[in-house]
């Protein structure tokens, strides 16, 4: 039995409102929220908050990092210097393996 007219409508109908239904959620699902705003007062309070935090931890850092300083520089001389020395014993090898032949 051939479907009748109106049931072709119905389904056409119904087709068009789901691929209207699912391009409308397609464009409206994937935004990103608004940012937040803050007003003045909130700002000021923030920027209060984050100094009151920030300024502590940056003296406590210099001072961290200045009494780890002598010591850091004192590895970085000793490395220097243990490859300084690793060369010139390749050299005087070398050297060596040269005067023999």
């Amino acid at each position: 039995m051939m479907p009748s007219f109106s049931s072709y409508l119905n389904f056409s109908f119904f087709l068009k409102c789901l691929v209207f239904s699912w391009i409308i959620t397609q464009f409206t699902s994937c935004t990103e929220p608004p940012p937040l705003k803050l007003t003045s007062t909130q700002r000021t309070e923030v920027d209060t908050l984050y100094l009151r935090i920030v300024n502590p931890l940056g003296r406590q850092l210099d001072s961290i990092c200045g009494a780890n300083r002598a010591q850091k520089i004192q590895i970085l001389i000793d490395s220097m210097r243990n490859i300084r020395l690793s060369e010139e014993e390749k050299l005087r090898l070398k050297y060596l393996q040269n005067e023999k032949k």
